[in-house]
């Protein structure tokens, strides 16, 4: 959506942050700080994963873990030693004569818990079982998003124990956008977050404005402005052109979207042709939760 958001998506109250610089540490505005993330066992107990020994990195400072928020990765990204605590809290088998490899487990062993991700303002976002762990998918010979081993289940966290700390830049991908509304406003230096509403927009939408319209001065000379040739711009042409940008901008996401809500339906079809793919597992959402990040990544806004 461009140039406002629909409020009717938001199951929460907007959170505000800064846009950041884009660094060679941080190369991305969409930046936050992580203070906590907590796996939540289902009676309660709580194994951390983020230790304070992970704010003395690069990246890092004792006010929270630097981390780019990017819509363009589905899973996350954090730091080898945060992901060396998560193994030994799930009981992930990363011995040499395993079977499994990069977070994955055998279907009788699947991990139970949530995970939390607690940002430096408070704002917290919990990633459900079901979605956190997911039957191991990929593409079939077709090119459609299937299951690939119903006896694995993948973590939707990147497996980085053996890279450079130095090298490893924490993100919080398309899972975690999964759960969150995303608006960005370029105009006002500062993106917001929400609790969303994972379903699949209705008709009852609510648009708000975010961006206000730029406009040509009307007292503009156009003798007193000139080309890099000479000739005064032409101010159809101006307002032609950022017409047409945000035209095809438009064009492109509801290209987008229309791809996504097809695509949702051919695998609706494929299901109701082969139901026995059903019975594979309860637990089987992966694809909707990817649908449902790529969903959010629609409702990215931005003012132009």
């Amino acid at each position: 959506m461009i140039g406002g958001y629909d409020t009717s998506r938001l199951a929460g109250d907007l959170s505000t942050f800064h846009l950041g610089n884009w660094t060679s540490q941080l190369p991305c505005p969409l930046q936050v700080r992580v203070t906590a993330v907590t796996y939540v066992f289902p009676n309660g107990s709580l194994g951390s994963v983020l230790g304070g020994s992970d704010l003395d990195g690069a990246h890092n400072d004792p006010s929270g873990m630097a981390a780019c928020v990017e819509p363009f990765q589905e899973r996350f990204t954090f730091t080898p030693l945060m992901v060396e605590r998560l193994v030994s809290i799930t009981g992930y088998d990363n011995s040499t004569n395993s079977p499994h490899s990069g977070l994955t487990f055998p279907a009788h062993s699947r991990p139970k818990g949530t995970l939390q991700i607690k940002l430096d303002n408070g704002y917290t976002t919990t990633i459900p079982n079901e979605q956190l762990f997911t039957l191991k998918r990929g593409s079939d010979d077709n090119g459609l998003y299937v299951i690939t081993n119903s006896s694995v289940f993948e973590t939707g966290i990147a497996y980085n124990v053996d890279d450079d700390p130095k090298t490893v830049q924490p993100r919080l991908g398309g899972l975690y956008l999964t759960f969150n509304y995303l608006i960005v406003d370029y105009d006002n230096g500062k993106f917001q977050m929400a609790p969303n509403l994972n379903e699949a927009p209705g008709p009852s939408a609510s648009i708000t404005t975010l961006c206000t319209p730029s406009s040509v001065d009307s007292n503009l000379d156009p003798d007193q402005t000139t080309t890099s040739h000479g000739h005064a711009p032409s101010r159809a042409a101006t307002i032609g052109g950022g017409t047409t940008g945000a035209i095809v901008g438009l064009a492109a996401i509801a290209g987008l979207a229309m791809y996504l809500l097809h695509k949702r339906r051919q695998n609706r079809q494929r299901k109701d042709q082969n139901p026995a793919e059903e019975t594979v597992s309860p637990d089987d959402t992966l694809l909707d939760g990817k649908m449902q990040a790529e969903l959010a990544l629609v409702s990215y806004c931005l003012c132009i």
